[in-house]
């Protein structure tokens, strides 16, 4: 065969192959749901609305994500009765529309900026479901529903800090009349929003646990130390030795306090105990501040000291029964 014969059916044979990939990759990938799922990667990367909404039914996914956050909140309230669960499905679904739009404007402000930022009226709700912290991790694979070609199911990782584990969204694609395939709901968000709140809850009652034993533990040193310091105070306050005995017990009552709010300190607080422990680290400083005015008072005899001191403990006493209903509160 002439070169320049051999040459030309090389370069046919290239471009004919090239076609070939062109118009699979156009006309075979394009109907595909890998390149759905690719394309709505690349359109949250580049913060792109339009190309979201080509490729995410988002009406149908916020639909009925809305109902799987009822369902999954109403499964992870082991103790809640059914006919408490039928008040709350009722409830939920007469605020549907409104919760659905806050969803639609939470979904629009997480595409153009990557965040949820300035979306004061959804924050609280992202966070019970889990969204506020959610990290994207990659797509695990891709396959097509059993016994329908029109449906497929990606399998999404996505870490969340408190699961401290990867969790697979298994998100459904369906394909239209003209073979383009668009993201329509995740199968199992119901599961994901009762896991969070589950392990949440495991969280809060290891709080209440832990802090609980360290309350109990220096409550008895506490009252042992006020029950010798009572007993002390029945003295003679004008003696040397005796007010040095009375300083040194309360010192070591100031000691105790201090211990205890470091404890406390270093146990980690699920969100829902914050104000719990905000209160129980705010009855440690009071009764801290009593005890420094009440050793100075024994020097300065002066009755605003005393005063000072009263009011300090006061609070603090007051404190301590707002805990305890806020504890039993998050108990329950």
């Amino acid at each position: 065969m002439d070169k320049k014969v051999k040459i030309g059916a090389a370069i046919g044979v290239v471009v004919l192959i090239a076609a070939i990939f062109c118009w699979y990759h156009f006309n075979v990938s394009a109907k595909s749901p890998e390149y759905a799922i690719q394309n709505v990667e690349q359109a949250l990367a580049k913060h792109e609305k339009e190309n979201v909404e080509r490729f995410v039914n988002l009406d149908s996914l916020l639909d009925s994500a809305y109902d799987d956050i009822v369902a999954g909140l109403i499964d992870a309230e082991k103790n809640m009765s059914e006919d408490s669960k039928e008040v709350v499905k009722n409830f939920s679904a007469g605020l549907k529309v409104p919760m659905v739009l806050g969803l639609r404007a939470a979904t629009d402000s997480f595409v153009a900026t990557g965040n949820f930022d300035g979306l004061s009226g959804m924050t609280d709700i992202l966070q019970k479901i889990g969204l506020d912290k959610i990290e994207y991790r990659g797509t695990e694979k891709i396959e097509t529903v059993e016994g329908n070609e029109s449906e497929a199911v990606a399998h999404i990782k996505i870490f969340q800090p408190e699961f401290n584990k990867e969790f697979i969204l298994e998100t459904l694609l369906q394909r239209d009349s003209d073979g383009n395939w668009k993201v329509v709901r995740f199968r199992n968000f119901r599961d994901f929003v009762k896991e969070i709140n589950v392990v949440r809850r495991e969280n809060l009652q290891k709080y209440l646990d832990a802090s609980d034993e360290i309350i109990s533990k220096h409550e008895k040193i506490v009252r042992d130390a006020e029950q010798k310091a009572g007993i002390l105070s029945a003295g003679n306050l004008s003696s040397e030795s005796f007010r040095a005995d009375l300083k040194n017990l309360m010192t070591d009552i100031k000691k105790d306090w201090e211990d205890r709010k470091r404890e406390l300190f270093e146990l980690p607080v699920p969100k829902e105990a914050e104000t719990l422990q905000g209160l129980r680290i705010q009855i440690c400083d009071l009764y801290v501040g009593y005890v420094d005015d009440y050793t100075r008072w024994m020097d300065d005899k002066k009755s605003a000291t005393l005063k000072s001191a009263d009011e300090k403990k006061h609070r603090a006493q007051n404190l301590e029964t707002e805990a305890a209903v806020l504890a039993k509160k998050l108990a329950d």
